[in-house]
Formats: structure tokens, sequence, C-alpha cells
């Protein structure tokens, strides 16, 4: 579980990891960005509010370099809300092999 900031300072929605570099969220998420350029998701921070539950070495922001919308998805839908999906590349790759406190979720 990973939690998106907008510009290191607003929290915007949460996602998860899926692999070793990309994390699954809702697309209804990035609507909300003021510059995707500036998206960061925090990992391995099980309270967004203190410091206290950090993991040294371990929690961590990490930057995005790609947003990818599902296709049909639009940020103006009206009512239902279908193909609400986005995947986020991070700029680094995460070890999930040594840090046990993170993982990639079961698809």
């Amino acid at each position: 579980q990973v939690w998106l900031l907008d510009d290191n300072t607003y929290y915007i929605c949460g996602g998860s990891i899926i692999s070793d570099r990309y994390v699954l969220t809702a697309g209804h998420c990035i609507c909300a960005l003021s510059n995707e350029s500036k998206l960061k998701v925090m990992v391995a921070d099980h309270n967004k509010d203190q410091s206290s539950d950090d993991i040294q070495g371990v929690t961590r922001l990490v930057n995005i370099e790609e947003v990818i919308t599902y296709p049909d998805y639009s940020c103006r839908g009206i009512g239902v809300v279908t193909d609400d999906i986005a995947l986020l590349r991070m700029s680094k790759q995460l070890d999930l092999s040594s840090d046990s406190e993170v993982g990639a979720v079961c698809l």
C-alpha cells in the first residue's frame, strides 16, 4: 500500500504496489492533480500523520515518471464512472525481495 502526494504536501489518494516499478490507483485520483510531474508516492508509511512509524531506509518518497490512465477513462464522467483505473510508473525500482515491509499485492 502507498499513498499519493501532489507536490510533497497534498495527500491525494491511495494505491497498491503491483510490481517493483508500478502502482495501481484510481483514474479519478489523477484528475485532481495540478501537475502530473510533481506526483510522488510514499512507500512503507503506515500512518501519514506520524513520522514515528517510519522505517529507516525503507519509508521513502518515490517520484512518478509516467502516468497511464485507462484509454476509455474520462475525467469528465458524470454518474456511473467506468474504466476508473490508472498505472503509475515509479522512477526507481523497489527492492521487493529484501524489504519485508514492502510487497506487491497478489492480482
